[in-house]
């Protein structure tokens, strides 16, 4: 990577470290960005894995000092979610690309719908751990850490829509526990690319500088502007991100 772009990758890192904090889909940022420096998709994949393991471990403190943590369910989800993230890592996917996008942007459009028609998600509390639940989060959570072995970007949204439906999180608790899986299950598929030698470290350390530092500021406008301020932020993301993957908004 030349000099001159350090501002850049910083700067699209810091975007996608709030992005990612609050909603998801801040790879989608990142990732085209490693390419147009001229990263093989592998390469800028795993390089990617860097910054984002960082900026989860930033929001994670973030949140642990505001007072917000659920480490007994995220260290019981991360089981199921490291393994299906190795997996992931390891594997390639037969689902058609076009595919894959069409079916990924309709999901994201239900999740938001749900969020908007259930503006007041019901707190942990009111949510009983039955047998049936929590066999029904750990399939959830080992699809999402297959899928996240994979592709990273996107992981965010159906992690949101398992700890508000399924763990019956509100968003704030939701986006704590999310960056606390996020690191946890990234330590396992950043392990696989930097044994793969398919990190490149000069550009991972100016993006993870960018994306720790979106990942504190995420956390803290998470806390202090509450569930709002999360609400349409994810509303926006998952909107856009679907236009996108759809081919509505043209891509870069």
């Amino acid at each position: 990577m030349e000099y001159q772009y350090i501002p850049l990758v910083f700067v699209v890192g810091f975007i996608a470290g709030v992005i990612n904090t609050l909603a998801g889909g801040g790879s989608l940022l990142t990732l085209p960005v490693l390419m147009f420096l001229g990263l093989p998709s592998s390469l800028a994949n795993g390089t990617n894995r860097v910054a984002i393991w960082i900026q989860c471990v930033a929001a994670v403190v973030r949140f642990r000092k505001g007072g917000v943590s659920h480490w007994t369910l995220c260290l019981w989800l991360s089981l199921p979610a490291c393994l299906g993230s190795v997996i992931g890592a390891l594997a390639a996917v037969d689902l058609p690309d076009r595919l894959f996008k069409t079916l990924f942007a309709i999901i994201m459009l239900v999740v938001v719908a749900f969020i908007v028609w259930n503006p007041k998600p019901k707190g942990s509390s009111s949510v009983s751990m039955t047998l049936a639940r929590k066999i029904s989060l750990g399939a959830a959570f080992f699809l999402i850490g297959l899928y996240g072995g994979i592709f990273q970007a996107g992981a965010g949204y159906f992690l949101i829509a398992a700890f508000v439906f399924l763990a019956g999180l509100n968003l704030i608790e939701t986006a704590a526990a999310k960056s606390l899986i996020v690191a946890i299950y990234t330590t396992f598929a950043l392990g696989v690319f930097i044994w793969k030698g398919e990190v490149d470290w000069f550009p991972a350390l100016i993006l993870s500088l960018g994306n720790g530092l979106g990942g504190w500021i995420g956390g803290s406008l998470a806390l202090d502007r509450g569930e709002v301020w999360i609400r349409w932020a994810l509303i926006v993301t998952v909107i856009a991100m679907s236009m996108k993957l759809l081919g509505v908004i043209p891509s870069f």
